[in-house]
């Protein structure tokens, strides 16, 4: 009995369920604002932060959710296995 290998095809995928996130932060005392699916509604509540403690310095950072699936794999394609 002899091993066989190959490489596998991957892709990686976007959840649609969740999509980019955005959160801002203060640099100063690291309080975020709730994760927004808007970077402009993270940078709002920057504004409203620095109105409300005079904290002036943010970080503005932005998460995409994905999956790897096998591309090449005969439940993801319908082809038969080789």
């Amino acid at each position: 009995m002899t091993a066989r290998e190959r490489f596998s095809e991957w892709t990686l995928r976007a959840d649609p369920k969740v999509g980019v996130g955005h959160v801002g932060r203060c640099l100063i005392c690291w309080e975020p604002c709730v994760d927004t699916p808007s970077a402009d509604q993270a940078r709002d509540w920057c504004l409203k932060h620095v109105d409300s403690t005079g904290h002036d310095s943010f970080t503005l950072t932005a998460e995409e959710f994905f999956d790897a699936i096998l591309t090449d794999h005969p439940s993801v394609n319908g082809t038969s296995p080789t």
